[in-house]
């Protein structure tokens, strides 16, 4: 009867001791989802920057055309830089980046064999990140319809994007953020040249 009633006692008190692991276990996944869901919340992906945390326009242009140069190469085109030096955005680095990236995209692959022109700009209390090409085109509204993704996420931004073609001339696209606090400029840096004319020809060049 002893052996019985020990045996009883060793089940329940493992059991206690299983339950108590368990439910220690769930207590600290759900205290972490709480703490990813608190950091989330107080700075998602999309939120717009704080000034400790703007984007340096001429970084994340020269970022696009490292990131697309095989693109670049395979459309056959030229892509040249004119940005002032020392501009600030709000917008973080990364998401920045990414939002020039898909400009350029957005422009090579609809100009292939042409000859485009990145720029940034200050203009009382924003900046202006352009893409102007070279491109003869009839309308803009095939180039607006596959930019509404990156214009909502400009817009995540404060920020605004603006499409205007000139038939048979060319597009511009120019993205446009508010202006962060000025950043001290940098040594001036030789204009990047993308260019692919033919295979043989390298994917980048420094004039």
């Amino acid at each position: 009867m002893e052996t019985i009633w020990l045996a009883y006692i060793v089940a329940a008190l493992a059991a206690s001791a299983f339950f108590v692991l368990v439910g220690w276990r769930s207590r600290v996944s759900m205290e972490a989802g709480i703490a990813r869901s608190a950091a989330w919340l107080s700075h998602p992906a999309d939120a717009p920057a704080s000034e400790s945390e703007a984007g340096d326009p001429a970084e994340a242009i020269r970022a696009a055309l490292e990131r697309h140069h095989g693109l670049i190469r395979e459309q056959c085109a030229r892509v040249e830089i004119a940005a002032e030096a020392g501009l600030c955005v709000r917008a973080r680095g990364d998401v920045l980046a990414d939002m020039v990236a898909e400009l350029l995209a957005l422009g090579v692959r609809a100009g292939a064999g042409g000859h485009f022109l990145f720029t940034a700009s200050r203009h009382a209390g924003r900046v202006d990140i352009s893409l102007s090409d070279d491109c003869p085109t009839d309308h803009d509204g095939l180039r607006r319809s596959q930019a509404r993704t990156l214009e909502q996420q400009v817009a995540l931004q404060g920020g605004s994007l603006e499409i205007v073609t000139q038939p048979g001339q060319g597009t511009t696209m120019t993205i446009r953020l508010a202006s962060a606090a000025e950043m001290a400029p940098r040594a001036a840096a030789p204009t990047p040249v993308v260019t692919a004319a033919n295979q043989s020809a390298p994917a980048a060049q420094l004039l």
